[in-house]
Parts: C-alpha cells; structure tokens; sequence
C-alpha cells in the first residue's frame, strides 16, 4: 500500500500502471498480480487501506485541545503548499471514479464518513468541556468537512490558496465558542 501510495502521487490515476506501483515496491511485480488482477481492484483495497491510516492518525485525544483538533483536522485536509498535492490530486481523481464504480464510491463514503465523525467527536468534546457552545455536532461537521472539500477542489483545480475557507473555519470556530 506505501509503494501505491508513492506511485498514486507520482504518477496520478491514468498514468498509475500495475509496473509504475511495483517500480516502488520492494518484492516482485509478480506479487502484486498475484494478489490483484487489475489496478482497480488493487486501488479499492488501497482506499480501504487509507480509511485505516486516516483513522490512526488523527484518533481521538480526548486530552486535547478541541479547538486544536478541529483546526488540526482541517488542517489535514486543506493544507498549506505542504508537497502533498500530487497524491491529493490522485485522490480526486479516484473519487471521481465512484459515480461509476460502486466499489469506488462505498470507500469515499466510508472515508467521508469517518472525516466527519471526527470532526464531530471534536465538537462533542468541546461542547462536555464548555469550550463549545451547545450546538448539532453532526451538522457542523458535515459543514466544516464541506468547506473543506470545496477548498481541496479549488485547490488542486485553479490558483486558489485556501485563504477564504481559512477565513470560514476562523468564522465557524467563533461561532462555537462557548
């Protein structure tokens, strides 16, 4: 999954081949073929994988700051110029792949999904700590994880900097404190 991840950023989705990801790998191409038919089936296993990693990342720290964890979050999907646009911009493209490949679209859901309940589970904390007002966790979340969203697009699509939805988590932040 490293060496897919390497290659995925390197090369993107239409140029990745099954030969581009085990030029990464430290085994044979002969393993991967063994294991995955085609590069699709090997990316849906990839996004499974990256579900995973995500989540071991950024795990609730109920300790922390979550104020923090919410920025931290953002932060993570809508970074500063921080070289990772190459495997972000892969990934948009294998998104785009789910309105046709329902493989595709049950990992991006479950991705989704998981970005916003730890955005919410932040929030929750926030709100038992009386550092966040009372407010619907789940619904700002799904707003945050939104803004984020369209930030990435902008992004990776046209000259945008990310400024403004800095600026609109600046304003949802505020708006949460207790």
């Amino acid at each position: 999954m490293d060496a897919t991840y390497t290659a995925l950023g390197k090369h993107g989705y239409a140029d990745l081949t099954i030969q581009t990801i085990a030029d990464e790998f430290s085994k044979s191409k002969s393993l991967l073929y063994y294991h995955y038919d085609a590069k699709d089936d090997l990316l849906v296993d990839f996004l499974d994988w990256l579900v995973e990693e995500f989540a071991a990342e950024v795990g609730a720290d109920p300790a922390g700051n979550p104020e923090d964890r919410v920025r931290d979050l953002f932060g993570m999907l809508v970074p500063e110029d921080d070289g990772s646009e190459g495997i972000r911009l892969s990934l948009l493209e294998l998104r785009m792949r789910a309105p046709r490949d329902d493989r595709f679209a049950e990992r991006f859901e479950a991705l989704d999904e998981r970005v916003r309940e730890e955005f919410a589970a932040a929030i929750r904390e926030g709100i038992a700590r009386d550092r966040f007002r009372d407010v619907d966790a789940e619904f700002v979340a799904d707003n945050l994880y939104s803004l984020a969203t369209g930030a990435t697009v902008r992004q990776l699509t046209t000259d945008y900097d990310g400024e403004s939805a800095q600026r609109g988590l600046d304003d949802i932040i505020d708006r949460l404190r207790a």
